[in-house]
């Protein structure tokens, strides 16, 4: 069963997915979630910090349960970034003991290991253009042939590390054919005046709308 920190991370994920295309002719939202994706534009979950604690025993067990319940769009990948030296299979391990436990037979188990496949992962500096151009390089790869690529970038992140970061999402990572969402967490900063001071950073570069803050 998922935590309620989890089940709100499922909501939001699904809500930015689906919040751009599947709007009915009186603006109405009903039945979003049993509309399917379309085939010709793409999704990338960007998480930057996908190393960190948050990352193992929250997001990346939650973007599982996801798309082992078939909530994901088939053209969906997750990009993931970090400054330390890793890879995919070291990753895994790392989530394995908050998954593993979860699988009820050898079917979840298979799609367990078939969600691994659509993990990408580089290593560098999350303020810097020059780190996260291969990343860019990866999910525009990704995009080819798709009439819109939409992408969703979570930063897993210490908060001293949001506003230099944001602006080199913006630089690197900002969709040119669909939408590109923000995701940051508390604590957005030290005090009150340092929170201000991030707030305004993020908003002289990215809309309100660009930005989804999460308390806990």
């Amino acid at each position: 069963m998922l935590c309620l920190k989890s089940l709100f991370i499922s909501l939001l994920v699904i809500q930015t997915l689906v919040e751009s295309k599947w709007v009915s002719p009186d603006n109405s939202t009903d039945g979003l979630l049993n509309s399917p994706y379309p085939n010709d534009e793409a999704y990338t979950f960007v998480l930057l910090g996908i190393t960190g604690d948050l990352s193992q025993k929250k997001l990346m067990p939650t973007l599982f349960t996801l798309y082992k319940e078939g909530l994901l769009p088939k053209n969906f990948q997750i990009a993931g970034f970090a400054h330390s030296k890793s890879s995919v299979e070291a990753i895994k391990k790392l989530v394995d003991p908050y998954v593993v436990n979860t699988l009820k037979n050898e079917h979840e188990r298979q799609l367990y290991e078939q969600f691994w496949k659509i993990v990408t992962y580089n290593s560098g500096d999350s303020q810097s253009d020059k780190d996260l151009a291969p990343v860019t390089d990866i999910v525009n790869k990704f995009e080819t042939g798709k009439k819109k690529g939409h992408r969703l970038v979570y930063f897993a992140l210490p908060a001293y590390l949001f506003a230099k970061t944001a602006a080199a999402v913006k630089t690197t990572l900002y969709s040119k054919t669909g939408w590109t969402r923000l995701v940051i967490e508390k604590p957005f900063g030290k005090d009150s005046e340092s929170s201000k001071e991030l707030s305004d950073a993020l908003s002289l570069i990215w809309t309100e709308k660009e930005i989804y803050r999460i308390d806990h």
